[in-house]
């Protein structure tokens, strides 16, 4: 569901952690060296399900701590989710702190969104509202001692948000809010003090908006926004020319199915790169930037299956920019373990893994597969028959909200939904599926008539 760095370990070198299928947070610890061991595994409770994962010192104490945005599946019928944290008493022992926020968050975010200089935490979400839904982003202040005052929702109207992004987008010192829906990119620009904001701008339609990202992508003091076009295997600049003025989206090459995007300067130029995570073609495009807010393909590294996230560090101490993607989809060591391809930048050509990919659990020596990392994609046609057996009865679907075909209109259908907006397979759908669905299905299960 994610992967952030941070210094979890408290010894030299950028570790990671990841946000598993299995709802559990995996640390894994970094040699200094660039290889990985799984230091620590924190389960989530039970009644939680993971959507993402962020990591920063919240409380000061010189190790990282975590928070996951995540559905509480014991909130029926009010659909709640949940903002977990996860704060270091030592390294690799945490306390778990729930705060409740709106419903079905999908993404998470640690900024400063109040223009205090203190981080807070935010979550992409959905808010009932005469009849229907609003978009909101869920808002939890920052008190500056790694405790967070109770939600405070930010409306964004129509807009129902699944990525967002914090930053001063515009150089006025405020913060502001840029957030993907189901077609667009648009900007929500903070009119301080507090968390105030204009009314929203778009910049643009984006075929199946997934990963975004700000940065200065040409020589002007403003921040330049990208996106992964998920639907048409583009990543989308946007150029800010002039505050709050962008020009119109150019298109780049990206994988299949692109969903997430870290920038970083990958080679020796002073301008900002793109690594581009492909979940279709289970690969990363890096895209070297030319310093006019365009760029060029240095080369498509292959990772392992299904890559659903991406993050950038120097973690071999180099001076050098390398990445690391959390592979929801690779089942080389064992069904439903995720797995992370740790790549290094510095070797001809100059991105090709170099490491064996770590993974987020522990095999003896003896069975650990060695990848074998090849530039053209495998696919996998999963088959709906069983191979052996009776064959299972297929359930009589309930109604277009019953998303998982299990003949039931619950929570695990709206689990369902969220679950293909990550990974474009779950469940019974056909065709591509938005955040506006997790809205229509709720509307379903709530009057299944």
């Amino acid at each position: 569901m994610g992967i952030v760095t941070g210094e979890f370990s408290a010894s030299p070198g950028l570790d990671l952690i990841t946000a598993d299928e299995g709802n559990t947070l995996t640390i894994l610890e970094n040699f200094g060296t660039g290889v990985f061991r799984k230091a620590s595994q924190i389960g989530l409770e039970d009644r939680y399900i993971a959507t993402a994962v962020a990591a920063s010192d919240i409380n000061g104490d010189g190790i990282a701590d975590a928070a996951v945005s995540a559905d509480d599946v014991q909130s029926h019928p009010n659909f709640d989710g949940a903002i977990v944290r996860f704060s270091s008493q030592a390294v690799y022992s945490y306390n778990q702190i729930a705060s409740a926020v709106d419903p079905f968050p999908t993404c998470i975010s640690l900024a400063d969104l109040d223009g205090d200089q203190i981080e807070d935490l935010a979550a992409c979400a959905t808010a009932s509202a005469g009849g229907g839904f609003d978009g909101v982003v869920s808002y939890l202040r920052g008190n500056g001692d790694g405790t967070f005052a109770e939600n405070q929702p930010i409306n964004l109207g129509d807009v129902i948000p699944f990525q967002l992004l914090v930053a001063d987008v515009d150089d006025d010192t405020d913060p502001d809010i840029i957030v993907t829906d189901d077609n667009a990119v648009w900007a929500f620009f903070g009119t301080g003090p507090g968390v105030t904001f204009a009314p929203p701008m778009m910049l643009g339609m984006v075929n199946e908006p997934q990963g975004i990202v700000a940065a200065r992508f040409d020589d002007d003091e403003l921040l330049d926004v990208a996106v992964a076009a998920r639907g048409a295997a583009r990543i989308v600049v946007f150029r800010q020319d002039n505050p709050r003025d962008f020009a119109a989206g150019v298109a780049h090459q990206a994988g299949l199915f692109p969903v997430a995007l870290a920038s970083g300067r990958f080679d020796e130029d002073d301008n900002e790169d793109i690594a581009v995570a492909n979940y279709g073609s289970s690969d990363v495009t890096v895209l070297l930037g030319n310093g006019d807010a365009t760029f060029q393909t240095q080369e498509t590294v292959a990772v392992g299956t299904g890559p659903i996230a991406i993050t950038t560090g120097d973690f071999n101490a180099d001076g050098k920019t390398d990445f690391a993607t959390a592979d929801q989809d690779d089942e080389t060591f064992g069904r439903d373990i995720q797995r992370v391809t740790v790549v290094l930048n510095g070797v001809s050509p100059p991105f090709t893994p170099t490491i064996t990919p770590t993974v987020t659990n522990t095999l003896p020596p003896s069975r650990t597969p060695t990848p074998t990392f090849s530039r053209t994609a495998t696919s996998r046609t999963p088959s709906a028959t069983p191979t052996r057996g009776t064959p299972l009865p297929t359930p009589t679907p309930a109604g277009p909200g019953d998303t998982n075909c299990d003949g039931r209109l619950n929570q695990d259908d709206v689990d369902t939904v969220i679950r293909r907006i990550f990974d474009g397979t779950s469940g019974c759908l056909t065709g591509a599926v938005t955040a506006a669905d997790v809205t229509r299905v709720v509307g379903l299960i709530s009057n299944p008539d």
